[in-house]
């Protein structure tokens, strides 16, 4: 029979005592971006408040709750690996010599993938941006007085047409200005790494297994065309891949955050692919050799310009999106001079 002062047809409903909807949660995959709608019945949002509700079974209204995600993301204190396991280096190699065309681009001072070894580092606690800075990020510094107009211009400005897209044509100094601007910095290449592969280890920012949809990342260069560039140039090498949209669906730059499965173990997304990124330690041909293992930064030596980019992009081979390797110089003047400009590098800072 009805209790009293509840109508017929109606029901008692009481919250389970080992139920908390006053922190309701949801999968980080259906969050992809800054905010994201949760759909939830009434009747069941009032038992967030821990209250005996009464509520006719025919509840059909709906409240709408947005959920906003930080524009940043944090990594405790800690050790993790960092550098390529000995078990991966076969892999490695094998991917390198597919996506250059030849074994002998592979090893020093080309590719020094044996002064990149694996190694336990410690790192204090730090926040990292979520995302690329976008080209909307940019203009407002710029608008404020804080960036060079130049890199909105300087380059292919077709690559910064969109606001959504990752900032590109940014030197290393500009993206350094550009975080300084917000309060921030570059992050350490050791602060990236952490941040894209957690402390398990794992090669891709989503795991171990390489995934397609994952990143948006280029194709090595096919052989039919480095057959026919090698004949006409000897030197000639293939220093990028090709931008490829078959299995990713993006051909360039795709808005930031838009690869659902990119999200790393920290939260962060597109840490594979999209646009490559400045971090803020110089290039050495010693590679990981003498640093120390809590904080590493390599300063600059006197004269060297080059600086490290990590995390593959559209026109990148897929081997440059993986979390445990950094990009080759390229030359004995690399096309990563901290001072150039290029349309598929782009940058995130940190704090």
């Amino acid at each position: 029979s009805p209790r009293p002062g509840v109508a017929d047809g109606a029901l008692t409903l009481r919250p389970h005592p080992d139920l908390d909807l006053s922190r309701p949660t949801v999968h980080p995959s259906l969050m992809r971006r800054a905010r994201t709608d949760l759909w939830i019945p009434a009747a069941v949002l009032a038992l967030a408040s821990g209250d005996s509700v009464a509520a006719t079974a025919r509840v059909e209204r709906v409240v709408r709750v947005e959920l906003a995600r930080s524009d940043m993301v944090v990594v405790s204190a800690g050790p993790f690996t960092m550098g390529i396991d000995p078990s991966e280096v076969g892999n490695v190699q094998a991917a390198c010599a597919l996506a250059y065309g030849a074994d002998e681009l592979c090893v020093d001072p080309l590719f020094p993938i044996e002064k990149l070894g694996a190694r336990e580092v410690w790192l204090d606690s730090f926040d990292i941006d979520r995302y690329e800075v976008t080209v909307r990020d940019f203009r407002a510094c710029v608008a404020a007085g804080g960036c060079d107009v130049a890199a909105l211009f300087a380059g292919d400005e077709r690559y910064v047409a969109d606001d959504t897209w990752p900032m590109v044509n940014v030197t290393w100094s500009d993206a350094g200005a550009y975080c300084s601007w917000n309060g921030k910095r570059l992050p350490t290449e050791a602060e990236w790494e952490k941040a894209a592969r957690g402390t398990d280890g794992r090669i891709w920012p989503w795991g171990d297994f390489d995934r397609p949809d994952g990143a948006n990342l280029g194709a090595v260069v096919p052989m039919v065309e480095l057959e026919l560039r090698r004949s006409q140039n000897k030197n000639w090498l293939p220093w990028f891949g090709v931008p490829d949209d078959s299995q990713d669906g993006y051909r360039y730059a795709a808005p930031v955050g838009a690869m659902l499965w990119s999200e790393g173990p920290h939260g962060t997304y597109d840490q594979a692919g999209n646009v490559a990124e400045w971090v803020a330690d110089s290039y050495s041909a010693d590679g990981y050799d003498g640093l120390p293992a809590v904080n590493p930064v390599r300063g600059a030596e006197p004269g060297e310009r080059r600086r490290i980019v990590r995390g593959g992009s559209w026109l990148d081979p897929p081997l440059l999106g993986r979390t445990d390797v950094r990009y080759p110089p390229l030359g004995a003047t690399s096309i990563y001079d901290g001072d150039r400009r290029h349309r598929h590098v782009g940058f995130r800072c940190a704090r």
